[in-house]
């Protein structure tokens, strides 16, 4: 039977319920799925099967088809219901349920997956890795590690107030990091404890302060923080238990003296009358006494050449040249039968103040005087000059470097020049060792290889950046540069003095005591009692308002004698700085230190000490690509002239005035070194005096630079010295007193000694 298909059907054909009912032929099929006679596989490999899956299929038998209306809502739930239960009762892998479409794919069994065991899990992951991935992940990974856990001690490090932060050196968190999250929990938990520790030593003093009266309570207001470092807390502490003690005294003896106060007044004012005068007197014999000697007994010195004392009225004109050649052959002239050194040294100094070292301003002022008065005059100085000659024995004092000291002593030489500005700062430390200046210092040799130190490395990690290392491809340092312009001497100058840079191949720190002392607090009672020897101050920075290092002197005075005295050496005159020597007020120049700052021509007194040791240096280095090469320098005297020469390995070196802008704009590897042995000579006075000044006297250099702070440390270190200085902080509100113990009494102690877990330890106090 034909059917034909027209376009338009009828609303009610059996293929347009179908088509326009898709949820009731659904439910239609599905009924005939679950019925007995529909149950027959699926032939899923036919053509027509594939067809079906792909379009609707129109039977063409459809007139045939018996649609069956639904099954009421009741029945088909219940039914729904039914299947679901079969479903939970059978648990049959692959099973569909009572709702499951009548497709012949969905009643397939579905392959059961193969269980992943623990064992199939572990080969899995035992599939080896080549060696260099596995070695270079692991590493990398544990450097980013090392890198953070660092970072984050940093952080947290410069978080702290700024009495704490010097605990907690770059070197210290480094090695933190390094030695896992145990050592890293560790240090995070001492700096709390370091900042808890600062806020019950701050509790403490207030505590303590309440035993004061209101009046004191007020003194120590401002003073009382809550980030106090053990030496500021003890320092503290002893300066507010004075003032109770003190107040405590005044109490009870202002209760005492108000009985007897009418009775002893008149008897007391009388007496220090007394004593006031007879200090008076005393004074003016000390000073007139070397004045006031009569000619005959200054011309006692000449013995035999007295002769050549000028006895007509004849005054000093005519020829410059021939009035200083008279003034040098009566300083000559002046005997010395023993042989003393302190005769010898004075001599010296007067031939050079006389001689090449006399300024113009002076001896215009000489020649408005008779000769025989300038002669005598001459000989009143030698009186008064010979007792104040530090003397020393000429021996030359030599350093023997390995090739670790020589780079040491060269990074420290290379950084002071880029703190003076002769060395630019684009110069890297490899391109400065094979300079001309090192060249000059160590002749024959065309430069010394880089290598990095222990001490080098030590300082750059307390640079905070400033330096920085430069790799090579496979990351091996071959230089070193700065990168930086912030200021990194008083960090190092903190470091190199509580003894936490190893000096040498031993890593090891070296023990430090540092007295502090507020600088307003200094006085005569600061200092010992019993000093069995003679103590120098050679000083070569000081702030020019504050003049700390000056006032140590000034106030160590007792009646007419200095317990420390001011001395001056060539070192001293040659590198003058501004206003540096005790009272000394006038403009910077050379001659007015060699002085003594005392203008007058006819003044006999000298202000200062003289060390007059014309000592040679010998300085044995050596390099990974030189033999030992020696510098030899120091200064000389031309004895006909008086004129003190600065000699480096047998070529006169002069230094002039404006040496650091010339060496600056010029490059001029003279006027770089002499600007560089202004400082360094200095330094090695001091060691010079150490080594060879017996146990009768102490030289102790003061000085507010860093670099020269660092650098005499180094050295006295390298000569088997315990360093001995003077220095203060930044602001000149405290001074540091290095290893002086047996010299300064009232301060408080940070020993370095005391401190526990290596050069970078914590403080165990």
């Amino acid at each position: 039977m034909s059917t034909t298909f027209k376009r338009a059907r009828s609303p009610n054909s059996p293929v347009t319920t179908l088509l326009q009912n898709p949820g009731l032929s659904s439910a239609t099929t599905s009924t005939n799925a679950n019925s007995s006679g529909s149950m027959r596989p699926m032939n899923t490999n036919s053509p027509s099967s594939a067809s079906s899956q792909r379009s609707v299929r129109i039977p063409k038998n459809l007139s045939k088809i018996q649609v069956q209306p639904p099954a009421p809502k009741r029945q088909r739930l219940a039914k729904a219901l039914v299947g679901r239960k079969r479903d939970k009762l059978n648990n049959t892998a692959g099973e569909t349920s009572g709702n499951s479409s009548n497709s012949a794919m969905n009643n397939r069994p579905t392959p059961k997956r193969k269980k992943i065991t623990s064992a199939t899990r572990s080969t899995v992951r035992q599939i080896p890795q080549p060696a260099f991935r596995t070695a270079a992940m692991g590493a990398a990974a544990k450097e980013r590690i090392i890198e953070k856990n660092y970072a984050n001690l940093v952080n947290q490090r410069n978080a702290l107030p700024s009495g704490y932060k010097v605990k907690f050196l770059n070197k210290l968190l480094l090695n933190a990091a390094k030695n896992g999250d145990k050592a890293v929990k560790l240090t995070r938990t001492r700096m709390r404890e370091a900042v808890a520790e600062g806020l019950a030593r701050s509790k403490n003093l207030r505590s303590l302060t309440k035993k004061l009266s209101p009046n004191g309570q007020r003194k120590f207001a401002n003073t009382i923080k809550n980030n106090l470092n053990v030496s500021r807390h003890m320092m503290i502490k002893n300066a507010i238990s004075r003032e109770i003690t003190n107040e405590a005294k005044a109490a009870k003896s202002a209760k005492s003296a108000k009985s007897i106060k009418s009775a002893t007044s008149a008897k007391s004012a009388k007496s220090a009358s007394v004593a006031a005068n007879a200090k008076a007197v005393a004074t003016v014999k000390a000073k007139t006494r070397v004045k006031n000697m009569p000619n005959e007994n200054l011309i006692n010195v000449l013995g035999n050449n007295a002769s050549i004392i000028e006895n007509t009225g004849k005054k000093m004109a005519g020829d410059e040249q021939d009035l200083i050649n008279v003034l040098l052959k009566t300083i000559n002239s002046i005997k010395n039968p023993e042989n003393s050194s302190r005769i010898k040294g004075a001599k010296q100094h007067l031939r050079f103040l006389y001689g090449a070292g006399l300024p113009d301003s002076r001896l215009k002022a000489l020649k408005k005087l008779k000769i025989r008065d300038v002669q005598m005059n001459i000989l009143r100085q030698f009186t008064a000059l010979w007792p104040m000659i530090v003397a020393v024995p000429d021996k030359p004092l030599k350093i023997n470097l390995d090739e670790d000291g020589t780079l040491d002593f060269l990074f420290l030489m290379w950084c002071d020049m880029l703190h003076d500005a002769t060395v630019d700062r684009s110069v890297s430390f490899g391109n400065f060792l094979n300079g001309d200046a090192i060249r000059m210092l160590f002749p024959g040799t065309s430069g010394i290889k880089f290598a990095p130190t222990i001490f080098i490395k030590s300082l750059v990690d307390e640079s905070y950046g400033v330096f920085a290392f430069t790799r090579d491809a496979n990351n091996q340092v071959f230089d070193l540069s700065k990168a930086k312009t912030t200021p990194y001497e008083a960090i190092w100058k903190d470091v190199m003095m509580q003894g936490h840079i190893p000096i040498g191949k031993n890593k090891k720190s070296t023990p430090t005591n540092i007295k502090m002392i507020p600088k307003d607090n200094f006085k005569l009672d600061s200092i010992r009692k019993n000093i069995n020897k003679k103590v120098y101050i050679s000083i070569d920075q000081e702030s020019v308002g504050a003049k700390e290092f000056s006032k140590i002197i000034d106030k160590s005075k007792n009646g007419e004698r200095y317990t420390l005295g001011s001395v001056v050496g060539y070192a001293n005159i040659f590198d003058a700085g501004s206003q540096m020597v005790t009272q000394g007020y006038q403009q910077d120049k050379v001659q007015s230190r060699a002085w003594g700052m005392m203008p007058d021509p006819k003044n006999v007194k000298f202000m200062v000490d003289y060390y007059s040791s014309l000592f040679q240096v010998e300085i044995n280095g050596r390099g990974k690509n030189i033999s030992n090469r020696s510098a030899k320098f120091g200064f000389g005297e031309e004895y006909a002239n008086g004129e003190i020469k600065f000699i480096l390995n047998g070529k006169e070196i002069k230094p002039s005035r404006g040496a650091k802008k010339k060496a600056k704009n010029t490059g001029d590897p003279s006027q770089q070194l002499i600007k560089f042995m202004g400082d360094f000579m200095q330094v090695l006075t001091a060691l010079h005096a150490q080594t060879f000044g017996g146990g009768e006297m102490l030289y102790v250099p003061a000085s507010g630079d860093g670099m020269f702070v660092v650098i005499y440390i180094f050295m006295a270190r390298k000569l088997g010295l315990v360093p001995k200085i003077i220095t203060s902080t930044d602001d000149q509100s405290f001074l540091h007193f290095v290893n002086l113990s047996d010299v300064i009494a009232g301060a408080s102690n940070e020993s370095s000694h005391q401190k526990g877990g290596g050069s970078h330890g914590f403080s165990q106090r």
